[in-house]
């Protein structure tokens, strides 16, 4: 935190800056300037005001005293990015990475398409997940606590799969099937006790059905505000939270099971799964205590945002609902069957397939989504492209998408109608670790993975 940054720069200044150091020229002289003679910035003052945030410290010149007080934190980030501002016009890709990481760190619970806007650097921090580990925030997540007597069967009248066999302190992957049978989103079910669950989903119309159907023997709760969704992944992920919590604790959490245990002193609710195919976990704490746990994780987490996220998901085969549920397959059409035990006819068939491919296109492709919101099904050597990015694993860009399921066994090339992606070859899905043997691994003594 009290680094001198070197300055290279991509960004543009403004014309009211000075051009050896990005500060406003209004107010300051050359002489007031902080660039030394080797053109690096002192960034020391704003690191401590940036540290010392939330706790009631003021930097210079303010005199507000309130706990969430933000000036100082203002002027440590405008210090980075203007000592990134200049010469060659382009912002060093590490120091870039930094700035963006304290920009998430402050606004937090970013919805969906916020993220979208600001995807950051996807490429350097999936690497970074696969190889040590990345801190991502799933405040956009929704969640409502159904409770009583009545709770299991409104449950299991909602999602695909029988959660009368959930255990207490587990988590079941679920499906939302429309009424020919198709795959609407996908959500989890935490069951906190007898009587008790969570349902979780990205897809706010689940949130909005699931209240509608309240009765008099069980209550509907919406706690989407109340709490904040944030997710550890990589192989370091156990051990970086030595000094926060108990990881003795997590270190014997079964795959897609959870406790509630205290990191950075705050009461959080763990739970050991993810998005990524990595080892890793989610915690889910209060909304009052978000802001102060993000601070403690991103201190020893490096902070990544949704476009990592989106490539490690297609790496590791995973669907995002808004992406492959709108085109309409059945669960056994995208690999997910085993998720769909009961209201399910088997023989539902929409004549598609969900694959994995490698392509080529002009631009590197970052949260790639399909223009038409419910796309037309692919006819024989079509690939309809509903997601794509850029693999660091592959070296290539990677992606999923339908095909005619009259197409699996073809060695014939596809061809993707809006005519985007170009060398189209079929690869297994997932890319990586078809076993899932890594995300369900255990760890040794000192909190490292086994493989």
């Amino acid at each position: 935190y009290g680094w001198t940054f070197g300055a290279d720069s991509d960004t543009n200044l403004d014309a009211s800056a000075h051009s050896h150091c990005g500060r406003p020229k209004s107010g300051y002289t050359d002489s007031d300037c902080t660039v030394s003679n080797d053109r690096k910035l002192d960034v020391r003052p704003y690191r401590m005001a940036y540290r010392l945030r939330g706790r009631g410290t003021v930097d210079v010149g303010c005199n507000c005293r309130r706990p969430h007080c933000t000036p100082g934190i203002t002027r440590y980030l405008k210090a980075i990015y203007r000592c990134c501002s200049v010469a060659s016009g382009h912002i060093h890709a590490s120091t870039n990475n930094y700035y963006l990481s304290l920009i998430r760190a402050i606004h937090l619970m970013r919805p969906l398409d916020k993220w979208r806007a600001d995807p950051g650097n996807p490429r350097t921090e999936a690497t970074q997940c696969r190889q040590q580990a990345a801190l991502f925030d799933f405040s956009f997540m929704s969640t409502v606590r159904v409770s009583g007597v009545g709770a299991q069967q409104l449950v299991n009248g909602f999602v695909s799969r029988d959660v009368s066999a959930l255990p207490e302190n587990c988590v079941f992957y679920c499906l939302r099937l429309s009424r020919k049978g198709y795959v609407k989103s996908d959500l989890t079910v935490w069951k906190l006790a007898e009587g008790a669950y969570e349902v979780m989903s990205g897809d706010s119309e689940d949130i909005t059905e699931l209240m509608s159907q309240q009765g008099p023997d069980c209550s509907i709760e919406n706690t989407s505000d109340s709490h904040s969704v944030f997710a550890i992944q990589g192989p370091e992920s156990l051990l970086r939270l030595t000094g926060l919590c108990n990881i003795d604790r997590l270190a014997r959490l079964d795959y897609f099971k959870f406790c509630d245990v205290d990191v950075a002193n705050l009461p959080v609710r763990v739970a050991r799964l993810g998005y990524t195919g990595e080892r890793g976990f989610e915690l889910i704490a209060r909304r009052a205590d978000a802001q102060a746990l993000w601070h403690s994780l991103a201190r020893v987490f490096p902070v990544a945002g949704f476009g990592a996220l989106d490539t490690l998901r297609i790496e590791a085969g995973f669907i995002l609902y808004c992406n492959e549920c709108p085109i309409g397959a059945a669960p056994a059409e995208m690999g997910l069957s085993q998720f769909a035990v009961q209201h399910t006819d088997r023989d539902v068939s929409s004549g598609l397939k969900l694959v994995c491919f490698t392509a080529q296109r002009n631009e590197l492709p970052v949260l790639w989504q399909h223009p038409v919101s419910h796309p037309a099904h692919p006819t024989r050597g079509q690939i309809v492209v509903t997601s794509a990015c850029f693999s660091p694993l592959s070296q290539t860009i990677l992606g999923l998408g339908y095909i005619n399921s009259q197409d699996i066994a073809t060695a014939e090339p596809l061809v993707d109608p809006l005519g985007e992606f170009e060398q189209i070859a079929l690869c297994r899905r997932p890319l990586f670790d078809p076993s899932k043997r890594i995300a369900r691994g255990h760890w040794s003594g000192e909190f490292r993975p086994l493989y």
